[in-house]
């Protein structure tokens, strides 16, 4: 007997559905960071999913946007950089998180 497992690959993509696009603006490099996606994640399940015979179900916009990870009622923190840079401020300040609502 077989186990049936399902892959997931929550942090699969970097990429923003284009009417999100202007809030993005500028932050092309975090986009396509690890703070984007997670690097290479997609390949991995692909080829895992492939091995296992199992069916892959992968998240389709960047975890910046919303993280599937998430149960939709917690707010994403972001470090303040990434909220700078996405806001197209550089003030470089490191402390606490601030969260985009």
């Amino acid at each position: 007997m077989s186990a049936r497992v399902v892959i997931s690959c929550e942090h699969a993509s970097a990429a923003v559905p284009a009417r999100y696009r202007s809030v993005f603006g500028g932050a092309d490099a975090v986009i396509r960071s690890h703070r984007g996606s997670d690097l290479d994640a997609r390949l991995l399940a692909r080829q895992l999913a492939l091995e296992l015979n199992s069916p892959l179900v992968e998240a389709r916009a960047t975890r910046l946007l919303a993280d599937p990870n998430r149960d939709g009622l917690e707010k994403i923190a972001l470090t303040p950089r990434i909220g700078s840079e996405l806001a197209g401020e550089h003030d470089g300040d490191s402390g606490s998180s601030r969260l985009l609502q």
